[in-house]
């Protein structure tokens, strides 16, 4: 899967003409925050097989790893939906205003929007990873991160 999204995303980056309007550097964008998603997850996915094989992993390493993972994917993934909607919206405007559409006036606003989404997205998501606690379940004999917000479980 890594390598299957290095490649779609750098694929991406060289078509230069897709970035004329807003819709291209929401593409490119898209690319970029892509790309990081699947480092994310090659990430977790590692971070989960280590953790498995080491039964003595500390509380504090679960507890932070689960957050701190769990959240910057969780960034990542919602900032491509938005990049996605960004591209719909932008191309069903395209459309609606025909030959009146701007091309600078588009990318002017993609570039705005490319900077403070991401920001916007961060910001609202803070509380994530400070509701999140780590409990053992003592039937199952298993440690497990937990948050009411979203489950996030590591089993060792």
């Amino acid at each position: 899967m890594f390598v299957t999204g290095v490649v779609n995303s750098i694929l991406t980056f060289r078509v230069r003409e897709s970035r004329e309007a807003g819709c291209g550097m929401y593409l490119l964008a898209l690319s970029i925050t892509s790309l990081l998603t699947i480092a994310m997850f090659t990430a977790k996915f590692w971070f989960l097989i280590l953790t498995q094989i080491n039964p003595t992993v500390s509380r504090s390493v679960l507890h932070g790893g689960c957050r701190l993972l769990e959240f910057i994917l969780k960034v990542f993934l919602y900032t491509d939906n938005w990049f996605n909607a960004c591209v719909a919206l932008e191309r069903w405007v395209t459309v609606y205003k025909g030959v009146y559409f701007k091309k600078q006036s588009s990318k002017r606003t993609a570039r705005i929007l490319i900077i403070f989404l991401p920001l916007i997205i961060t910001i609202s998501m803070i509380h994530e990873p400070l509701y999140r606690i780590l409990y053992d379940d003592k039937h199952e004999q298993t440690r497990m991160v937990y948050t009411s917000l979203s489950s996030c479980t590591s089993q060792i």
